[in-house]
């Protein structure tokens, strides 16, 4: 009899084993997903970030997707998230889809592996596979929180190698590493772009912590404001700003015990990006920062007006913006010092995505954009109104103003690989926190009926 007990102990405890990984391995993939996507790069290609961002992603992308499977197959059980944001989600991806079968180049549309991975159509579709598996799998604000924790670790150690880097103290032994302008985000505007994305964040989950956490996010949130400072790029500090407003307002016009601290907070980040917009203000001048290189707006709208032209519905095709620069450029730019160099991007991420994707791609990216600041909105009002839960609205409010940056920062800059995820970590966090019962159904295999 002993040795049947021990046996079906044994058996009991494989069992729930097998069944605690198959809950947690889907989860802690997206964990390492998101914390090592914005720091990976490898020396061995030319483009030693993007592609190699995407490589990475795709394999720890599948591996998530099949301990969901897994875990479906072993609960028998799966609950549908019926979200409305699932709706413009799709409807991005099918006019991305019919730009890349009518695009001018179907394989750089498809997988931009010589023309920009950030904007072909497999990356669409794995950030939409990443957007649905997140909905899926996080349960509640904790599990969403300690995601976001992940992802401002992970920026604000990228943050703390650009600083190194500004600074001349090269980590990295390759030729390519060995410069002021490199770091694992993209461009220093890029990387500074980051980094105004993710301080609502830092501050929201400081304010959340408790003492220990907090002193590592207020070190964070100073590597983060210390990487704008050293670049000073106008359209950050512009992302900065409107992030401290929505911010501000929240804190003036919400509840709970943090509301003055957020409101204190905002308020003087927001003059500080007023002080560097307005006086143009400049603490590291001596620093001998590269600046970027990147067209206009008025050249990238011309070449806009020139493409609808000829393709208004579905335009030339994800990443194949390469291609209409080189057919529409304004005539003036040859007489520039740049004039012999082939811009892979416009000014804006929406003025590239008019170009390549048409009228169709761009009102599609406009009603994601909209679904979300709807649904926004509209779940912090629901927290302010009936004041049942302090963590779940601070950490709402520092969704939707890190997302409102994020849309204004595609207005005026284009958007890389780490830029896109961020996009995509928002749009899916702020579906899982407001997700209710009533907005899913449950499928049960007959096996487990």
């Amino acid at each position: 009899m002993n040795n049947f007990s021990q046996i079906m102990s044994r058996d009991r405890a494989l069992s729930f084993l097998r069944g605690y990984f198959l809950k947690e391995l889907d989860r802690t993939t997206i964990c390492f997903l998101v914390f090592l996507t914005p720091l990976f790069f490898l020396p061995w290609t030319i483009n030693y970030l993007d592609l190699n961002k995407q490589a990475l992603f795709s394999i720890l992308l599948f591996i998530a997707f099949l301990f969901a499977v897994l875990k479906y197959l072993s609960s028998g059980e799966l609950k549908i998230n019926k979200s409305f944001v699932n709706i413009p989600v799709l409807f991005l991806f099918a006019a991305y889809g019919l730009s890349t079968i009518f695009s001018l180049s179907k394989y750089n549309s498809f997988s931009g592996w010589s023309s920009g991975v950030a904007n072909s159509l497999l990356t669409l579709l794995l950030f939409v596979v990443l957007y649905f598996l997140i909905i899926h799998i996080l349960k509640g604000e904790r599990e969403l929180s300690l995601l976001l924790l992940l992802l401002v670790i992970s920026g604000s150690l990228a943050a703390a190698l650009n600083i190194f880097q500004v600074f001349g103290k090269f980590i990295f032994p390759w030729d390519f590493a060995r410069q002021i302008s490199f770091n694992t985000i993209g461009t220093p505007f890029a990387i500074a772009l980051f980094s105004a994305v993710l301080m609502p964040l830092a501050i929201i989950l400081g304010l959340e912590a408790r003492k220990s956490m907090r002193w590592l996010l207020l070190i964070i949130g100073i590597l983060l404001l210390s990487n704008l400072v050293l670049i000073n790029f106008e359209v950050a500090w512009l992302v900065l700003g409107a992030e401290m407003f929505v911010l501000f307002c929240s804190g003036m016009f919400g509840f709970g015990a943090k509301k003055n601290k957020l409101a204190l907070i905002s308020i003087a980040l927001l003059l500080v990006s007023l002080v560097f917009l307005i006086i143009k203000f400049v603490p590291f001048g001596f620093l001998d920062m590269p600046r970027e290189v990147f067209l206009s707006q008025k050249a990238t709208i011309n070449i806009a007006e020139k493409t609808l032209l000829a393709s208004p519905l579905l335009g030339s095709g994800p990443g194949t913006f390469a291609y209409n620069y080189s057919k529409f450029k304004p005539e003036s730019i040859n007489q520039e010092i740049f004039w012999n160099l082939r811009f892979g991007s416009g000014a804006s991420e929406v003025l590239n995505g008019i170009i390549t994707t048409g009228i169709l791609g761009f009102l599609a990216l406009l009603f994601v954009f909209g679904s979300f600041l709807w649904l926004g909105f509209r779940y912090l009002k629901s927290k302010m109104t009936q004041k049942d839960n302090d963590s779940g609205w601070l950490l709402g409010v520092g969704i939707v103003s890190g997302f409102v940056g994020l849309i204004l920062g595609y207005f005026l800059y284009p958007a890389n690989f780490s830029l896109w995820l961020i996009f995509w970590i928002f749009l899916s966090g702020l579906v899982v926190l407001s997700k209710k019962k009533d907005a899913e159904f449950e499928i049960r295999s007959e096996a487990k009926a």
